[in-house]
C-alpha cells in the first residue's frame, strides 16, 4: 500500500510562486526526494501537459516515475563493484555466491538406503533425513536399492529439488515408540541444506556444510558483479561487464576501435592478428566530443594494456581474480602500474620478473623494462634466466603463458589423482576421464605454497631433522644428569625455551597507529632458549648454534650421524645449502619452500610407484643449482617413479624424457596439444614455440 501526504492545494499563478516552491520543498523532504502533483482542474493553458485528474511523479534522482527504480549520479565509484552504489546487491559485488555442489553433496555410487547424501551422513539427524527420503521415494515409486547415478532424471529432481506444492504423508517412530504423522511437501535436499546453513547457530555445523559448497556465478548479475543499472551504461557500444570479460588483447582492440579503424603496428610486434568477435563487432568509433573529453583516460588505458600485452599477459581477462594469478603474473601487473605512473628518479627492485614466462616472451619483457630506465629510473633485477643474463649461450609440460599448463596439471590432473588415491575433497577441473590411475600407488603434489605461516616453522622442523637433532642433544652427559628429554630442546613447548618470548626469539611491540614490530627478546637475546638449556653442548655447539647454521655447515658437523646427514644432504642436493636450519618459513621464497617440500619427500623414498607433480621447481635457482635439481629429479625417475613438471626453463625441458607442449598461444587461443614426444621430436614441429627455442640447446 502507498500512503500519500497532501502538502497543499495551490492555484498556479505568479503570486503563488513562493508558496508553490515551499510546498514542493516540503514534499521532497518528506518523500525522500520524490513528489507527486495532481491536476485537480483542467488548465486553461493549451500547452499544459497534465490532463485533469492526472497524477505525475517527479524525483530528484534519475528515477522511473512508475516503478521507482533509479540510477545514481554517474561517477567513477558507481562503476566499482567494491562500492555499494555499483555492486550487485545479491552477491555484494563478488560475482559469485556460495552454493551446494551436486558433485560434493551426492555420492553417485551409493543408494538411498545406504545414505547417498554425504552431508546427511555426519548429521545427528541422519536417520531422520534418510527416513524422509525413503518415504518420498516410496510415494513416487523411486527405487532405493540402486546407485543414485542410475535413477531417472525426474526422480533425481524430486529428491534434490522437492515436490513443489504436492504434499506427502510422512510417518516417523522414535526409539521410545512414539509415533508422528504429518502431511507436507518435500522441500528437497538442497533446500534443506540451505535452510540448515541459514538457521544453525553452530559454527561447527556451518563449517561442516561449507565443505560441500562451491562458488557459482551470481544468479542475479550473472557473474558481472555490478547492479543492473550500471551494467546498462555503455561507451562506444561496450558496457563495463563486456569490457571486463575481454582479454587484454581484445580490450586493447576495443580501445583502439573507439579512436580509429586503422590497424595499429602493435599487432605486428605481438605477432598476432587483431582480435575479432561479438564484443568487438558492436564497438563504435566515439564522436569528436567524446574523444575530446576522454582522450587522456583512453591514452592511459591503452598504455597499460599495451604493456600487459607486450610482457606476455595478453591472454588474461580483465576480470581475472587476483588470487588465481601466479607470482610472475602478479609482478608483471604491478609493473604495468609503474609504467603508467611514469615516475622518474625511482629505484625498482625486481625479483625474477621472468618467472612463468616462456622464452619467446622474455625479450619483450626486457624491452619493456628498458622503458623504465629510459624514463630516468634505476632497475635492479634478481634473475637467473639466461636470456636476462646472457652467459654465452623429466615429463615436462610446456607452452607459452596462459596456454593451459596449470589448468591441465595443477587444476585437473593433480586434484583427480589426490581424489582417487587419497580420498581428497579437492574438486578437479572438468575432464572426460583419466586412464591408467590404477598403476599409480601414491601422488605427491609439491607446490610453492608456504611450509608454515609463522616464524616458528622452519626447514629443520618441516623436514623432521630437528627431531633427530633434539634427540642427539638429549643423549649428552649433562642432559642425562639434569633429566632433559628431547622435548626440553623444543622452542614450541614449555621446558627449555625462553618463556618471555615463548621460544620465538623475538616479541611483538605494539605501535599505536602503526604496524606492529618484531623486536629481539631482551631476556634470551634472540636465542630462544633459557641459559640452563644453552649450557648443554654437542661437539662444542649449543642448540641455538645449530639452528643458526647453514645447511652446508650442518652437513659437516653431523656427517657421522647417518639419519641426520641423509636429510641435510638432500637439502643440499635441491640447492638449499645456503639457508639456515632455523630460518623462519615466512622468509622463504615460493621456490625455496617448494624445494624444502621436495627434500622432505626425497629423504624418505617411497617403495610404491609414486607420481610427483612439481610446478616450476627452478624458481630462484642459478644455472648450477638447476643442473643439481635435474640430477635429483632424474634419480627419482631412475627409481621407477613418475615426475611431471610444469616448467619453462629449457635446461630442464631438454633433460626430460617426454615433453607435452600446449598452445599455440595463451588464453582463448591456447589449451590445445601442439606437440608431444622427446625434446628432439618437439624441435621438428613448426607450430611449437618451445621447439624453436630448444633447437639452439640441442
Amino acid at each position: 500500500h502507498d500512503i500519500d501526504v497532501r502538502i497543499d492545494r495551490i492555484r498556479i499563478s505568479r503570486p503563488n510562486r513562493q508558496r508553490l516552491t515551499e510546498a514542493i520543498e516540503i514534499a521532497l523532504r518528506l518523500g525522500g526526494g520524490t513528489v507527486a502533483i495532481e491536476n485537480i482542474e483542467a488548465s486553461e493553458d493549451s500547452e499544459a501537459k497534465i490532463e485533469e485528474g492526472e497524477i505525475v511523479a517527479y524525483s530528484e534522482e534519475f528515477a522511473c516515475p512508475v516503478h521507482g527504480s533509479f540510477l545514481p549520479e554517474m561517477s567513477p565509484r558507481v562503476f566499482s563493484f567494491n562500492n555499494p552504489l555499483g555492486a550487485c546487491p545479491a552477491c555484494q559485488g563478488l560475482g559469485v555466491q556460495r552454493e551446494f555442489s551436486p558433485e560434493l553433496v551426492i555420492d553417485q555410487n551409493s543408494t538411498i538406503e545406504e545414505g547417498c547424501i554425504k552431508p546427511f551422513r555426519r548429521s545427528m539427524m541422519s536417520g531422520w533425513y534418510k527416513s524422509q527420503m525413503i518415504q518420498v521415494s516410496n510415494h513416487y515409486s523411486i527405487p532405493t536399492d540402486v546407485p543414485f547415478r542410475s535413477l531417472d532424471e525426474d526422480h533425481k529432481d524430486i529428491l534434490l529439488f522437492g515436490t513443489g506444492s504436492t504434499t506427502i504423508g510422512f510417518h516417523f517412530e522414535s526409539d521410545r515408540g512414539s509415533s508422528y504423522r504429518m502431511n507436507r511437501p518435500w522441500e528437497g535436499v538442497f533446500a534443506r541444506l540451505r535452510r540448515t546453513l541459514t538457521d544453525t547457530s553452530s559454527d561447527r555445523t556451518r563449517s561442516r556444510l561449507s565443505a560441500f559448497m562451491t562458488d557459482e556465478p551470481c544468479s542475479s548479475c550473472d557473474g558481472k558483479k555490478l547492479n543492473t543499472a550500471v551494467s546498462m551504461v555503455s561507451v562506444g557500444g561496450i558496457s563495463l561487464p563486456d569490457f571486463s570479460a575481454s582479454t587484454v588483447m581484445e580490450a586493447l582492440a576495443i580501445v583502439q576501435a573507439w579512436k580509429t579503424t586503422d590497424l595499429d603496428p602493435i599487432w605486428e610486434d605481438l605477432e598476432r592478428d587483431r582480435p575479432t568477435g561479438v564484443t568487438l563487432d558492436k564497438t563504435q568509433i566515439l564522436d569528436d566530443r567524446s574523444l575530446y573529453i576522454g582522450n587522456d583516460v583512453i591514452k592511459e588505458i591503452e598504455s597499460r594494456l599495451r604493456f600487459l600485452a607486450l610482457v606476455g599477459l595478453d591472454y588474461l581477462t580483465m576480470d581475472r581474480r587476483a588470487n588465481t594469478l601466479s607470482g610472475g603474473e602478479s609482478q608483471r601487473i604491478r609493473l604495468a602500474t609503474q609504467i603508467g605512473t611514469r615516475l622518474t628518479g625511482v629505484m625498482y627492485v625486481l625479483d625474477e620478473p621472468s618467472i612463468g614466462l616462456h622464452p619467446r616472451d622474455n625479450s619483450r619483457l626486457l624491452d619493456t623494462l628498458r622503458e623504465l630506465t629510459d624514463l630516468g629510473n634505476t632497475l635492479i633485477v634478481v634473475e637467473h634466466d639466461e636470456s636476462a643474463f646472457p652467459l654465452g649461450c623429466m615429463i615436462a609440460v610446456t607452452g607459452v603463458s596462459g596456454s593451459g599448463k596449470s589448468s591441465l596439471v595443477t587444476e585437473t590432473l593433480a586434484p583427480a589423482l589426490l581424489r582417487s588415491l587419497h580420498r581428497s575433497d579437492t574438486t578437479p577441473g572438468r575432464h572426460d576421464g583419466i586412464e591408467g590411475m590404477e598403476h599409480v600407488d601414491k601422488a605427491i603434489v609439491i607446490d610453492q605454497s608456504p611450509i608454515g605461516r609463522t616464524p616458528r616453522s622452519n626447514a629443520a622442523t618441516y623436514t623432521g631433522v630437528f627431531d633427530l637433532i633434539r634427540a642427539l642433544f638429549a643423549e649428552t652427559t649433562l642432559s642425562k644428569e639434569r633429566g632433559y628429554k628431547p622435548g626440553h630442546f623444543s622452542f614450541n613447548v614449555r621446558g627449555g625455551r625462553c618463556e618471555s618470548c615463548k621460544g620465538a626469539g623475538s616479541s611483538i611491540l605494539e605501535m599505536n597507529f602503526l604496524p606492529d614490530v618484531w623486536v629481539t627478546c631482551e631476556v634470551c637475546k634472540g636465542k630462544r632458549y633459557t641459559r640452563e638449556t644453552l649450557e648443554v653442548v654437542w661437539k662444542g655447539r649449543t642448540i641455538h648454534d645449530v639452528l643458526d647454521m647453514s645447511v652446508d655447515e650442518a652437513c659437516k658437523l653431523f656427517e657421522n650421524q647417518r639419519k641426520i646427514s641423509r636429510i641435510l644432504t638432500t637439502l643440499q642436493d635441491v640447492g638449499l645449502g645456503y639457508i639456515r636450519l632455523g630460518q623462519p618459513a615466512t622468509t622463504l621464497s615460493g621456490g625455496e619452500a617448494q624445494r624444502v617440500k621436495l627434500a622432505t619427500e626425497l629423504h624418505r623414498p617411497p617403495k610404491k610407484h609414486t607420481f610427483y607433480i612439481l610446478d616450476e621447481p627452478t624458481t630462484g635457482l642459478s644455472l648450477f643449482d638447476v643442473h643439481q635439481l635435474v640430477e635429483v629429479l632424474l634419480r627419482i625417475r631412475s627409481n621407477g617413479h613418475t615426475v611431471v613438471i610444469v616448467e619453462h626453463h629449457l635446461d630442464v625441458v631438454k633433460s626430460c624424457d617426454w615433453v607435452i607442449d600446449l598452445g599455440p598461444e595463451g588464453g582463448s587461443r591456447g589449451g590445445s596439444l601442439v606437440a608431444q614426444g622427446t625434446p628432439e621430436d618437439i624441435t621438428t614441429v613448426e607450430e611449437s614455440h618451445t621447439g624453436r627455442h630448444l633447437i639452439d640447446l640441442l
